[in-house]
């Protein structure tokens, strides 16, 4: 074999590995990554807002079952004079699963008032730097037992640091008709991202990093 012919086919043999190369990176960047999303849900467990827990229960594991165990984190508080988080992990695997966990920690005699601000002020402190899709389900009556001028504002300040990440949205659900005033003045800053919604109709959408 000539020197040349040598050489011609050393050259085809690095432009066809350059080629396969080049393929295999552009299918790989072509995948767009599925983003993880963070769902936290909180419970009203305030005597005004018991009566509705069952319905709570029932929509939280409707929705649980919807979510990509995959990609989805799951975060629960209970919210009545203090904010508590009692659990954190993937979806579980079925309503029942998902029943017998609320059950277990929302089963206690409820408390006599209720301090929203306090869970609000805990989702802005926790969340508020993130920019990554996140879905906060809060279910609850809307009555608030602080009514001062600090508490009010301490809400309004939350929602507009949380409004801050376009990817994260509010869903309030199970409002009595004469708060859901109050609650849109309150999350004024989230425009289309807040959702005020019954026990039945809540669910949650596929997230996307697509900027708005």
């Amino acid at each position: 074999m000539c020197k040349t012919t040598g050489a011609a086919i050393v050259a085809i043999g690095v432009g066809l590995i350059m080629v396969i190369a080049f393929m295999g990176v552009t299918r790989r960047t072509s995948r767009q990554p599925v983003p993880t999303h963070t769902v936290i849900m909180c419970f009203d467990r305030s005597g005004s807002a018991r009566a509705g827990l069952p319905a709570s229960v029932l929509a939280a594991a409707r929705i649980m079952t919807t979510l990509n165990a995959r990609h989805t984190t799951v975060i629960c508080y209970r919210m009545d004079r203090a904010c508590t988080e009692f659990y954190a992990g993937k979806p579980l695997h079925s309503r029942e699963a998902t029943t017998e966990l609320l059950i277990q920690y929302l089963k206690e005699l409820p408390e006599d008032m209720t301090y929203p601000a306090l869970f609000w002020e805990e989702m802005a402190s926790r969340f508020g730097h993130l920019v990554t899709p996140i879905t906060i389900v809060c279910f609850t009556d809307g009555e608030n037992d602080d009514q001062s001028l600090e508490s009010r504002r301490a809400i309004r300040d939350a929602a507009a640091i949380l409004a801050r990440n376009e990817f994260l949205r509010v869903m309030l659900v199970g409002l009595y008709p004469e708060t859901r005033k109050e609650a849109r003045n309150a999350f004024a800053a989230f425009g289309d991202r807040l959702t005020l919604t019954s026990f039945n109709d809540c669910q949650i959408s596929t997230p996307t990093m697509t900027a708005h």
